[in-house]
């Protein structure tokens, strides 16, 4: 009788289970759009669930269009050579010919300046826009910046999307998501 419930119970357990989604099992599939539009992203604000600075804006992409393609936020700090995306920095389009909202997570709350632009294509500089962040770590500043200024005339390392909007969590943070990451 036991022997006959346990046999039961797995096999209900595997009903309700169901397969795991592909999604879960695997990175999403993404590249860089081919053609890609935007404005410069048009707001900042500290996202203190992360302490992060959180970037707000809306690419548009154009054709020609890829399967999985979407834009990469990099940063540019001015004392290195390399702009750098981390993988929670991407974004996906959903349908061509409409706007992606995005928030996303830019930088640590650590004074200075910084280039953020928005990439698409082969690496190409679609917006770019100046970060200063003040010295009391709570807010921040942009202003539109020119695509080839020296800031972010520079060449990016992008790690490819793997399905997070958020960055990873550290230790000792109470939340590990931002819930203006979108």
């Amino acid at each position: 009788m036991l022997r006959r419930f346990a046999v039961f119970l797995t096999a209900l357990l595997a009903v309700l289970a169901g397969p795991v989604p592909a999604s879960a099992a695997a990175p999403a599939p993404w590249t860089l759009a081919p053609c890609a539009t935007a404005a410069p992203p048009d707001g900042i604000a500290r996202d203190s669930a992360v302490g992060w600075f959180v970037i707000t804006g809306g690419p548009l992409e154009c054709a020609p269009t890829v399967d999985g393609g979407g834009v990469s936020l990099v940063v540019y700090r001015p004392d290195t050579d390399l702009g750098q995306s981390a993988a929670y920095q991407a974004r996906l389009f959903q349908t061509i010919n409409a706007r992606r909202g995005f928030g996303i997570a830019a930088m640590t709350a650590v004074p200075g300046e910084y280039g953020v632009c928005l990439l698409a294509g082969e690496h190409e500089r679609i917006t770019c826009v100046r970060v200063i962040v003040a010295e009391n770590r709570v807010s921040a500043t942009i202003t539109p910046l020119d695509i080839n200024d020296p800031l972010v005339a520079k060449e990016a390392t992008i790690t490819p999307f793997a399905g997070q909007v958020s960055p990873p969590q550290r230790p000792g943070q109470p939340n590990p998501t931002c819930g203006t990451c979108f």
